[in-house]
């Protein structure tokens, strides 16, 4: 029924602003150490590009492929080029992500 919706999703916000809370704890916590981390969408505390992935890291590959979660920062995290290869699996990885979500809210629904 719609109050065991309205109440699943009370706990969920209040699970994601936790999550949030925590995860903001640790990148602050990594970025004190010296290490790139991005605590919110307009805050770069280190721009350490040693990590950035480009073509010479993935010319150090065995052919290999970029894949990631998205949302990335283009330029901090990876280059456009890799991003924009045929060697990048980003796009078809975000869009099972996507149908895998659907899939789980929904058996969650169904079951409440």
């Amino acid at each position: 029924n719609a109050g065991n919706v309205n109440e699943y999703l009370a706990v969920l916000k209040n699970q994601h602003i936790k999550w949030e809370t925590e995860n903001r704890q640790v990148k602050e916590r990594l970025a004190s150490m010296g290490r790139f981390v991005q605590v919110c969408p307009a805050e770069i505390i280190n721009k350490d590009m040693s990590w950035t992935i480009d073509t010479e890291h993935m010319s150090w590959t065995n052919n290999g492929y970029f894949m990631h979660c998205l949302p990335v920062r283009r330029g901090l995290i990876v280059t456009d080029d890799v991003i924009e290869s045929n060697h990048s699996l980003v796009i078809p990885e975000a869009a099972n992500r996507e149908i895998s979500a659907e899939v789980v809210i929904k058996r969650m629904l169904e079951s409440l």
